[in-house]
């Protein structure tokens, strides 16, 4: 019998993986390296890693686009996609060509027919593994890692990296990195071996430095806490963007920050980007510039968090789905939109802390709730209605396509902004049916 031939479609390919890898990744991805010949730790000399519970995209972001300013060639990993899996591999701004992705998923596969019985690659493991592969071929000079859940069993851990970020911490996946957050920040500190350093955010609450100084202390790594040396005074947000007025330590001015992406939490990614890639300089051969490094994010965008998708009608998305990043997204809202006018479309996938979710946005949005549900993993839109019960309900639309439909009716008969929150496949299906285009075309995992 002939064998079936080689998909041509790398998510065709991704899908002969399951979602979760088998046990401990971690031999598998040094299993991995040492049968392709492939140098992690040749990778991760060159490399800086970013944790956290939100944050971690945008802050990645942020990181390869300041070394790009240095004229470094830069790989990007980052998760999750929004319209094609390549978006997840980036080198100086270009997407994974699929040849490339497809020989990256081709070699994992072989290896994954290889490992004992029960034991599995995931498909977060297989994409790391293609994008270092894609890295070290195409002889990236600087790379920026986005961790997937946690730090100390990521994959992102077996590249040694020196330098590490931790954006924020939350109570998130809490079967796998415990029930409190400071397990949760430790677990996500321990990407980064002994000896390197992680850059804690001005986003991380005070109240879990104790636990992460005393972790640290342990670990043989260093904490370089972002607001002890560059601390947001005063922060404006508009449409177009956001500007934060910094202070040095004892007060003295530092200058100030502005960055195309609305929310204050964007100015405290940023700080916490610029310094991570100071740390990284000497090592890549270059000179530390502070938080000088901030001014080459200045025009950087990043889709799907807070993104405002057309102006007449009016529309915001945002792919944050837990109640503390709804919040956040919505007091940001607030200071470019006239939310007593705004119209609400929200949806919420299966499994999430929906309740908690609608109350971080329930009484905020004065042009009504627009329920909806994603094609994808989405929660029925009817069972969400008594969670709104003190907003004005605007309807119920089974899917993004008729909820894009209804949104446009009302925008543009009243004259209303439109916000989408809920979460990333909510948020990206309404901006393909809201465009014209079909959301059933949009491949996740």
């Amino acid at each position: 019998m002939p064998r079936p031939a080689a998909p041509t479609d790398p998510m065709a390919a991704l899908g002969a993986f399951p979602k979760f890898g088998t046990g401990l990744c971690l031999p598998r991805i040094l299993g991995f390296a040492a049968a392709e010949g492939l140098d992690l730790a040749a990778l991760g000399a060159r490399s800086l890693v970013v944790t956290g519970s939100k944050g971690k995209g945008g802050t990645a972001a942020f990181a390869a686009a300041a070394l790009r300013a240095e004229g470094l060639r830069t790989g990007l990993f980052t998760s999750p996609h929004l319209l094609r899996l390549n978006e997840r591999i980036a080198l100086d701004g270009a997407q994974i060509p699929d040849a490339a992705l497809l020989d990256g998923l081709s070699a994992a596969a072989r290896f994954d027919a290889a490992l004992p019985e029960g034991e599995r690659l995931g498909a977060f493991e297989v994409l790391f593994l293609a994008a270092a592969l894609h890295f070290a071929a195409e002889g990236a000079e600087a790379l920026v890692w986005e961790a997937g859940i946690g730090g100390r069993f990521d994959p992102v851990r077996c590249l040694s990296a020196p330098v590490g970020v931790l954006t924020s911490v939350e109570l998130e996946h809490a079967a796998i990195l415990g029930p409190r957050e400071d397990l949760i920040a430790c677990d996500k500190l321990d990407a980064i071996p002994p000896g390197g350093v992680n850059v804690i955010s001005g986003a991380v609450g005070p109240g879990l430095r104790g636990a992460i100084a005393a972790h640290q202390a342990l670990a043989g790594r260093r904490s370089v806490l972002v607001e002890e040396e560059a601390r947001i005074a005063a922060v404006s947000v508009d449409r177009t963007g956001t500007t934060a007025v910094l202070e040095g330590p004892g007060g003295a001015p530092a200058g100030s920050l502005r960055l195309a992406m609305p929310g204050a939490h964007q100015a405290l990614n940023a700080l916490a980007a610029a310094r991570a890639v100071d740390l990284l300089a000497p090592a890549l051969g270059r000179r530390g510039r502070g938080y000088g490094h901030a001014e080459a994010m200045a025009d950087l965008r990043w889709p799907g968090r807070m993104e405002r998708v057309s102006a007449a009608p009016e529309l915001w998305i945002d792919v944050g789905h837990t109640p503390d990043s709804l919040g956040r997204t919505a007091d940001a809202l607030a200071e470019i939109l006239p939310l007593e006018e705004t119209l609400l479309v929200f949806g919420a996938s299966e499994g999430k802390e929906i309740a908690a979710m609608a109350a971080a946005l329930s009484g905020r949005f004065g042009g009504g709730v627009l329920l909806s549900a994603a094609k994808k993993h989405g929660a029925a839109p009817e069972g969400l209605a008594p969670l709104f019960a003190r907003d004005r309900l605007r309807g119920i639309a089974a899917d993004p396509v008729a909820a894009a439909a209804a949104a446009r009716r009302i925008a543009e008969a009243e004259g209303r902004p439109v916000a989408v929150l809920g979460g990333l496949f909510l948020a990206v299906e309404f901006r393909e049916a809201w465009e014209g285009r079909d959301p059933a075309a949009l491949r996740f995992f």
